[in-house]
């Protein structure tokens, strides 16, 4: 039996119909047949193409988090569905909502599996993790279960999206790719288990199938651990002369769907993506807007980008959506004089020369432009630059509230007695509207209803409720300064 991978190509927006290939265990030969009988002694992998929109592949790679998944204690959920490993969807299960069994080898071999995962991904700019990111942006493969749970064929060791059409014509990796290893046709083999985890994660890279036995891209047999390396000779997955995706054969080498060149360089190229292990982050400040400020519409975004190993781009988005890329100083943006009225993300990603990454955000409030309360219409109050929701509004600035989700600015704070709908203030400089003071709350603070203007410094924490803050900020304790 050998193992499956299937690749499909990138963040697939359309599905293209196309035959499934296997590969066998340990590495990936692909075979141009549709999943069928298992011509090779050991586990194959599936490739599933797909069409890729580039717009969703940002030039900087969107996380350097790689989750490793056993599904313990209770199996994963793995819902059909355009590929995303935040939710846990993916386009290559059979069966609507499927269930993946929890890896069954015990801890102290998982941890094996994890140890040289890490090992394997040492040369790069990678986090190997097996805590669960959640939400946030990452890569993950699933190390448990069977083929089967999914509705593939039993045998397939592993199955993964690819992102290459035609030789040398490939999306640069698939964002929150979501691949598979099956662990159960591994039979707690560590270094198997292993080396098919880095091959199917690397399918969503680009990386084909290679030759060299002690590389984790190949179908051919080896015992021990394999790493991946530079210029290696594409193929292994040869039938009837020809690759899974039907490039003549001489022997069991063929041209490289990764580079359309006989070889690949495998190092170079998730290095390409990643960048090389060790290099530090850049330092990214938002300058403008303050976080919590309320906005008018079309307002500036102003940053600060800084590496020792120089900067290569920064990127601003508002709600998760890339709004534009600088790779010069000075980094400023306008944004959009179209979004609604509201809360908002702002986020400025940089990126170092060595494709190090680190990330700003500030939060804010959009509404109507203002300079007092009196341009602003009934039961909007002027915070800042910008005219916001009142009280007398559901949701609106200093209405009553149980939750961040009910506030229009989407943070519901409590003093331990009362909960209103809140917007952060600087504590040294009150600028809350009329009727509000600032109340200090841990290292910032909020416009509270009725609190003392310019009151906030002799605030203290430690005697108040709790905050919660939608708008970014963590649980703070504030108190409300008796008068």
């Amino acid at each position: 039996m050998r193992r499956i991978a299937v690749a499909c190509l990138g963040t697939a927006l359309a599905t293209v119909a196309a035959p499934a290939f296997a590969e066998p265990l340990g590495g990936g030969i692909s075979i141009n047949e549709e999943v069928g009988p298992m011509i090779a002694a050991r586990p194959r992998d599936v490739m599933h193409p797909v069409l890729v929109d580039p717009q969703n592949v940002p030039a900087l790679v969107n996380s350097h988090v790689l989750y490793l998944n056993p599904c313990m204690p209770n199996g994963c959920k793995v819902v059909a569905g355009q590929t995303d490993s935040r939710t846990d969807h993916s386009d290559i299960t059979q069966i609507g909502q499927a269930t993946l069994s929890a890896y069954p080898y015990g801890a102290a071999k998982w941890a094996q599996v994890v140890a040289c995962m890490k090992a394997t991904m040492a040369p790069f700019n990678l986090t190997v993790t097996d805590v669960d990111p959640g939400s946030a942006p990452h890569f993950e493969v699933m190390i448990a279960g069977s083929p089967t749970q999914l509705g593939l064929p039993n045998g397939i060791g592993g199955i993964a999206d690819y992102s290459c059409q035609s030789p040398g014509q490939c999306s640069q990796y698939i964002p929150n790719a979501l691949v598979f290893d099956f662990t159960q046709v591994w039979g707690g083999n560590v270094n198997e288990d292993c080396s098919t985890a880095a091959q199917e994660i690397a399918h969503a890279w680009t990386l084909d199938h290679v030759v060299d036995p002690s590389d984790p891209m190949t179908y051919n047999n080896y015992s021990g651990m394999r790493t991946f390396k530079d210029a290696r000779q594409c193929g292994s997955d040869c039938q009837n002369g020809q690759s899974p995706f039907g490039q003549t054969c001489v022997g069991q080498n063929h041209v490289c769907m990764s580079t359309g060149a006989q070889t690949q360089d495998e190092l170079k190229i998730i290095k390409a993506i990643f960048g090389p292990a060790g290099a530090a982050a850049p330092d990214v400040k938002i300058l403008t807007p303050a976080q919590g400020s309320a906005q008018a519409k079309g307002f500036t975004v102003e940053a600060t980008c800084t590496s020792a190993d120089g900067v290569q781009e920064v990127d601003m988005s508002v709600d998760g959506v890339l709004i534009s890329s600088l790779t010069a100083a000075p980094y400023k943006f306008t944004t959009a004089t179209d979004l609604k009225d509201g809360a908002h993300k702002i986020s400025v990603l940089c990126a170092s020369k060595l494709l190090a990454t680190a990330t700003a955000n500030a939060d804010v409030v959009i509404g109507q432009k203002c300079a007092s309360d009196g341009d602003c219409p009934m039961s909007y109050l002027c915070y800042g630059s910008a005219c916001v929701a009142g009280g007398d509004i559901p949701g609106g600035l200093g209405g009553a509230c149980t939750s961040n989700s009910q506030c229009v600015g989407g943070s519901c704070a409590s003093d331990g007695t009362s909960m209103y709908c809140v917007v952060p203030c600087d504590p040294a400089n009150d600028l809350c509207p009329n009727g509000f003071g600032c109340l200090v709350a841990g290292g910032g603070g909020v416009c509270w209803p009725g609190a003392e203007k310019g009151g906030g410094g002799g605030c203290s924490t430690g005697s108040g409720g709790s905050i919660l803050l939608g708008l970014g900020f963590a649980a703070l304790l504030i108190t409300r300064r008796k008068r």
